[in-house]
């Protein structure tokens, strides 16, 4: 099993970084898209801190998956790190609204402070 840690993931993610400065395009000039992982997994919220902290020393643009998703919870981080309740996968399978309440959870942090800036 391999640790993608901080110094992992921001070695990694200074390849694309590298080949666009080869290429002469500015890393502001670089969009990283559908970044994320599934908020039930142990580590969560410390991979977004790293990916966002690497992407931030590079000035890229990022986005997210997902916000709010509407057929999958699994990264929807405003549902904390734990299982939904039955209630949401009944109303799902209904065609129904989702009724879950959204509040700022630890597995969002990573990504609410920076959209306060």
């Amino acid at each position: 099993m391999q640790q993608w840690d901080a110094t992992r993931v921001a070695r990694y993610l200074a390849l694309p970084f590298a080949w666009a400065k080869e290429k002469g395009v500015a890393s502001h000039q670089m969009v990283v898209s559908e970044l994320g992982c599934v908020r039930t997994l142990r580590g969560c919220t410390q991979y977004l801190e790293d990916v966002l902290t690497a992407l931030d020393k590079q000035q890229a643009h990022w986005a997210f998956y997902s916000f709010r998703e509407d057929s999958w919870d699994g990264m929807d981080y405003e549902l904390c790190d734990t299982k939904v309740p039955w209630r949401y996968w009944q109303a799902v399978e209904q065609n129904l609204p989702d009724t879950l309440l959204r509040h700022a959870t630890k597995e969002f942090e990573p990504i609410r402070k920076r959209l306060d800036h």
